[in-house]
């Protein structure tokens, strides 16, 4: 605004007061040598060395523009027939004024931006003394203002030379039905003997919500039973409140509302995020509880976080959790006679996953499929082995992968006879070593807890439930093997609603975790 555009700034005419140009190069000849000779000490310097090389033959920078660039330095100058970036390059006007305005629309409603933009001061030399004579040292500082719909928001102060790029900006929030802004930056010093700067990277960015599946692996189930669908939601500001659970029967191709869970909770409604100031980030946790279908199935849930109710139904001011919830249904009342006596694994020669089994009650036509999953989540079959032991026997069995054991890859059985189908246990093999975790644990819980532990060796768990005073309500001393064991921990339907602590001891390590009984959902 106010300002005249120089379409090409060349050698002649220059960039006078109150003119600006587009440029990927400041040096009105393209130099791409940024230390040429200054005003006032000119003499005897030819080539690329002269002054002419710089703006009013010897007076601005020799340099390029700032995009992709993280440092107050920028880019090097280009040469002519090189490609570059462009900046926009001001030569401030003798009176005050806007110098730069723009109206961004697609913004969305309560949600907020960061505007920030990177300015140089350009002239190192422009300086004159009050009669008007040049100093050749620096003169006027640039010094703006961003502003956002003519509220001034944060001033640069004043832009010294030796500085470089600088970026300033600041946070705002928009409004409840605000989707566009005008933003401005104002010229706040007068121009003539300095005030020369350049403008790059104007931005408008938002920090989105983190969403995150806990734990983040897939269940597998069976037919009929309930299931906990569990998503963090975490976010460096508090207003993203309101979500919306989806599910999908098709594999992820279309999606719709989860519906009521089995404790008749809405799939959408608002979250109260709490600040953790470890972190700085406000959080929170959903948690849903939903009925496995009557057959075999896959269903897969996704949450949808927004702002506002009217930005959850706007894919562009809503955000999706990228890892979905996978919850695979299985026919359990099928059940083969046959019996996996116990099924393990180690690592071999190159990395080799080597896994031993054996049976009890085999029938006929049994065949044994060995898969092999590297996130726990997706399994792959690697080969199948057909049972040889007479029906009604057991024999042992053994199987080496073909291919080399990841950071860590888990191992199942899957035992096909007829229609009838069952899975094994899991193994867990590793190329780097498994230290004790727990992988996951069942809660809240109604009548008994599901844990998933990690453990580097065979040993014993010991397994303690206590109420809030710390006394014990159940214990449970279990045998596990190396890698993934799974315990069960039955007969508590008759405990009080309310917190406990869980504490899970193998050897000298003990992990402790606040599980919570809540009441059987009514059929």
């Amino acid at each position: 605004p106010s300002y005249t555009y120089l379409p090409n700034s060349g050698t002649s005419p220059s960039i006078n007061d109150g003119y600006y140009a587009i440029v990927n190069n400041i040096s009105p000849v393209s130099s791409t040598y940024p230390n040429a000779a200054l005003m006032n000490s000119c003499s005897g310097f030819t080539g690329v060395q002269a002054c002419s090389n710089r703006e009013f033959n010897g007076f601005w920078d020799i340099t390029g523009d700032h995009t992709g660039s993280t440092t107050s330095a920028g880019n090097a100058p280009p040469g002519a027939t090189t490609s570059g970036g462009y900046m926009l390059v001001v030569n401030a006007d003798l009176a005050t004024s806007e110098a730069y305005h723009q109206v961004i629309g697609g913004l969305c409603p309560n949600t907020y931006y960061q505007f920030s933009a990177w300015v140089k001061n350009i002239c190192p030399n422009c300086g004159i003394d009050s009669n008007g004579h040049a100093t050749y040292q620096e003169g006027v500082l640039p010094n703006l203002t961003l502003v956002v719909d003519s509220i001034d928001r944060i001033s640069t102060g004043q832009l010294d030379h030796g500085s470089g790029w600088q970026q300033r900006g600041f946070v705002f929030l928009t409004g409840p039905n605000e989707n566009s802004i005008t933003i401005s930056i104002r010229n706040n010093a007068p121009g003539g003997g300095g005030n020369d700067w350049a403008l790059d990277d104007i931005t408008l960015a938002t920090c989105p919500p983190n969403l995150t599946l806990t734990p983040d692996r897939p269940d597998t189930l069976c037919q009929g039973a309930d299931d906990t669908v569990r998503f963090a939601i975490s976010a460096f500001v508090n207003n993203y409140t309101h979500f919306q659970l989806n599910k999908s029967t098709d594999g992820g191709v279309t999606w719709g509302p989860a519906g009521l869970d089995t404790l008749n909770r809405a799939d959408t409604g608002t979250v109260v995020p709490n600040y953790n100031i470890v972190t700085g980030q406000y959080v929170d946790t959903l948690s849903r509880y939903f009925r496995v279908p009557a057959t075999t199935s896959l269903t897969i849930y996704q949450l949808v976080v927004a702002s506002t109710d009217s930005n959850l139904k706007s894919a562009s001011c809503s955000y999706t959790t990228m890892q979905p919830k996978y919850v695979y249904g299985v026919n359990c009342l099928i059940a083969l006679p046959t019996t996996i006596l116990n099924f393990r694994g180690q690592l071999g020669q190159n990395g080799l996953g080597n896994l031993q089994w054996a049976t009890g009650g085999e029938v006929p036509g049994l065949v044994f499929t060995v898969e092999r999953s590297d996130d726990g989540a997706h399994y792959t079959a690697v080969g199948t082995l057909p049972a040889t032991a007479v029906p009604g026997q057991g024999a042992a069995y053994r199987f080496t992968d073909p291919a080399a054991v990841a950071a860590q890859s888990y191992y199942r059985l899957r035992l096909t006879s007829g229609g009838a189908t069952q899975y094994s246990q899991l193994v867990l093999l590793s190329n780097s070593g498994i230290s004790f975790q727990v992988r996951s644990v069942q809660n809240p819980f109604t009548d008994q807890i599901n844990i998933e532990l990690i453990a580097p060796a065979t040993g014993n768990a010991t397994i303690t439930l206590t109420d809030l005073f710390g006394r014990p309500v159940r214990r449970l001393i279990q045998p596990i093997g190396p890698g993934l064991n799974t315990i069960n921990v039955y007969g508590l339907g008759s405990l009080p609603d309310a917190a406990y602590a869980l504490q899970l001891q193998y050897r000298d390590q003990l992990v402790s975790q606040k599980v919570v009984k809540i009441q059987a959902p009514r059929r």
